[in-house]
């Protein structure tokens, strides 16, 4: 495989798996997902898609942090 062919293909298997899982913690619910600062987590898929690759690249939690049984089990699985 040529190294511009593994790029693309690493590049896309690491968005791929992302919006996976920010699939998964948007069907946690409303409540999975919790902005630090004043609640702010308006559900949308690009906050949740940030938030996997926080948590995939395990840089840490900065504005959203997972609440209940199922947003941290899907952490977990991450």
């Amino acid at each position: 495989m040529s190294w511009p062919g593994f790029l693309a293909l690493f590049t896309a298997t690491y968005f791929g798996l992302n919006a996976l899982f920010a699939l998964l913690y948007l069907s946690c619910g409303p409540g999975a997902l919790h902005g630090h600062e004043s609640g702010m987590f308006d559900g949308s898929f690009i906050e949740a898609f940030f938030f996997s690759i926080q948590t995939f690249a395990t840089i840490g939690y900065g504005d959203i942090v997972p609440v209940g049984r199922a947003a941290n089990a899907v952490v977990t699985l991450e």
